[in-house]
């Protein structure tokens, strides 16, 4: 309805309306998985912004379009689309403008970790945590920290990620992020696990559930194709306790044979 209003006006006088309004609707359709006009209309704000040589429009309709690749798992066109976005010039310095900047960074640091360029990808995710921290936006930090620790486990630097992570538990929990905490559980768990500490990854597996257990409903939702990435990692968890818990009889029998010699 809006957008038919902006057009009756046969003008644009509410530029910024009308544009977010093709991204609003473009996002609509992609929740719909209506993905052929979803791109229609991310391509219409395209236009638009273009034609206003607005690069504040510019900005957000770059990352729109690569966010629409990402999700898309096109992570070679959700690249092209993000480094357009970082290239935009002549862009205000305000804190709306840096944020925004900041996640783009981050959008294509994972375009690159989606391409299997984890070490390509940390440099972005740097900057993506330095704006973050700066503007102390904690949720997108937390979030961030996730994407940023699983590209260094992939780069081999698990250790990294793990100190790493431990911090951010704490940065969740003071500031009272709940989902983040539930998804930085999770890591922790993963990492520890990598590492090869079983037991500290089975106490953070029980972290992860009971966190996961306070959300509501609707935040539960978005944790399910969590959930089901998760159940290969608990397999592995009780493969390892079980492999612990023959060492252990292991060396209890070594034990005793020994206490017989003596």
């Amino acid at each position: 309805k809006e957008l038919s209003f902006h057009q009756m006006m046969k003008t644009y006088q509410f530029e910024l309306d009308h544009f977010f309004c093709l991204g609003a609707i473009a996002g609509l359709y992609q929740t719909s998985d209506n993905q052929k006009l979803s791109l229609l209309y991310y391509n219409r704000a395209l236009a638009f912004a273009q034609k206003k040589k607005s690069s504040f429009m510019l900005l957000h309709a770059y990352n729109n379009l690569g966010v629409f690749y990402l999700r898309q798992s096109s992570f070679s066109n959700a690249l092209v689309y993000f480094k357009k976005a970082l290239a935009v010039p002549s862009i205000p310095k305000d804190r709306p403008t840096r944020l925004m900047q900041g996640i783009i960074e981050g959008n294509l640091a994972s375009a690159l970790a989606g391409l299997g360029q984890c070490k390509e990808s940390l440099n972005h995710y740097e900057a993506n945590l330095s704006t973050s921290l700066n503007e102390k936006e904690y949720y997108d930090y937390t979030q961030t920290v996730v994407l940023y620790t699983q590209a260094l486990r992939c780069s081999g630097r698990s250790a990294e990620a793990l100190s790493l992570l431990l911090k951010t538990e704490k940065v969740a929990q003071e500031n009272q992020l709940k989902k983040p905490l539930v998804e930085i559980y999770r890591e922790i768990f993963s990492t520890y696990l990598a590492l090869g500490s079983f037991g500290l990854s089975k106490a953070y597996w029980d972290k992860y559930n009971k966190a996961f257990s306070q959300l509501t409903k609707e935040e539960q939702k978005d944790y399910t194709t969590a959930l089901e990435s998760l159940t290969s990692q608990q397999l592995a968890l009780a493969e390892a306790e079980k492999g612990m818990a023959e060492k252990s009889a292991e060396f209890r029998e070594q034990g005793a044979e020994i206490y017989k010699v003596v």
